[in-house]
């Protein structure tokens, strides 16, 4: 190379030979030129690897206990994600959705002291439930106490609607939905004591214990004159709404919705003297239910779900309280 280099300078060599000897000099000043590797080009933050922490320990993840649940996009193991993706910003706080309509409550594992009295139960009702029952109704845009009250029951989906209105006439609005925490039986109405069923039909709050076994209770109009009408003699009775999560025949709610469900209840009683309305239906998807009767033997279970579902139909039609009729000779319901 040092011969090229003074050849390429002596004047009485030919133009071959120069250019030959220019060629080995380029090629010789490209391969000494070091080559600047991707890992130099990073900035310094971004150099930091493994290798960096003592022998035999993993590197300290400091990411962000926040950043650690957010799962990132998945690519080819080959290659790792760039810099600027691995240093991830935190998300925006922004504000939840709201979800629509009114809310669905579901049952709690609070439990009520069984040592208290009576007096003591409501009065714990009312300190712990109070503002959340009066904030229910607000967000109904309704006063509290109710004017009129609802409770609408539908087995299969286990849940407890609250309609209500703030005045004595008019369409009702939809408060809540509660899940029912237990109840026993299935589909069909109660015809006789023992069969462990829900009744079903148009019932009214009849009466409160304050004093349950299970905290607090109220009790439903069954039997009324259709179940009497069509039921064998033994009816059976006590068919209660009531704390708790167990029940044979009844609707536990638990504990702590009870107390809402009361405070409501008693509020439509102690202000207007009026009862609130209890509902019981098998299922929302009455029509299903039906076309699933084929037998000649259904034809007692196909009538009455067919007075129900009328009954159902014209409340999810106008959202008033029904003017409910009961044949004195079938028992049959019949809706002014």
């Amino acid at each position: 190379m040092r011969t090229c280099l003074s050849a390429s300078r002596h004047p009485t060599l030919g133009p071959l030979t120069r250019r030959a000897c220019a060629l080995l000099l380029a090629l010789f000043v490209s391969a000494c030129t070091p080559i600047k590797t991707a890992a130099e080009d990073q900035p310094d933050v971004a150099k930091k690897s493994t290798a960096d922490a003592p022998t035999g320990e993993q590197e300290k993840d400091e990411t962000p206990e926040r950043e650690k649940d957010v799962e990132p996009a998945l690519g080819p193991a080959s290659d790792p994600p760039a810099p600027e993706e691995t240093a991830q910003t935190e998300p925006a706080d922004d504000p939840p959705a709201e979800v629509d309509g009114p809310p669905t409550l579901s049952p709690t594992k609070w439990r009520a002291d069984e040592n208290l009295s009576g007096d003591e139960r409501v009065a714990l009702a009312k300190a712990n439930k109070g503002d959340e029952v009066k904030t229910l109704f607000a967000n109904a845009g309704l006063e509290f106490p109710p004017q009129q009250l609802l409770f609408r029951v539908f087995k299969t989906e286990q849940e407890l609607e609250v309609w209500a209105a703030d005045s004595k006439k008019g369409a009702l609005k939809h408060v809540a939905t509660y899940e029912i925490c237990y109840f026993s039986g299935d589909t069909g109405p109660k015809r006789h004591e023992g069969d462990y069923q829900v009744p079903e039909g148009f019932y009214e709050i009849s009466a409160f214990n304050k004093r349950s076994s299970y905290f607090l209770s109220m009790k439903v109009s069954y039997p009324n004159r259709s179940d009497r009408i069509i039921g064998q003699s033994n009816l059976g009775g006590d068919i209660m709404l009531h704390g708790n999560c167990v029940s044979i025949g009844c609707l536990a709610m638990s504990d702590e919705r009870i107390a809402e469900l009361w405070l409501m209840a008693r509020g439509l009683k102690d202000a207007n003297e009026r009862d609130p309305a209890v509902y019981i239906f098998p299922a929302r998807d009455l029509d299903a239910l039906l076309g699933e009767l084929k037998s000649p033997a259904d034809d007692e279970r196909i009538g009455f779900w067919t007075q129900l579902k009328e009954g159902n139909d014209r409340f999810e039609k106008a959202h008033t309280l029904l003017k409910v009729s009961i044949d004195k000779d079938s028992g049959a319901y019949s809706f002014d």
